[in-house]
């Protein structure tokens, strides 16, 4: 299993590709971060059957 990267270079990357860090990533534990943001580009940013475009809309349409 690889190992965890430090939470410095995790939150580094998450501002590189978000253009900020969201503050809930400062809540998770420094062990898991890295799982989590993985998890979460996977989830949240990748390709899949719903375009992201939908994806985004989807996010507001949920909350009104």
């Amino acid at each position: 299993m690889p190992t965890a990267r430090c939470r410095e270079d995790v939150e580094s990357e998450i501002r590189d590709t978000l253009g900020l860090g969201p503050s809930f990533f400062d809540e998770i534990p420094d062990e898991v971060l890295d799982y989590e943001w993985t998890l979460f580009e996977h989830f949240e940013l990748d390709e899949t059957l719903i375009p992201n475009n939908y994806k985004e809309l989807i996010g507001p349409a949920i909350h009104s």
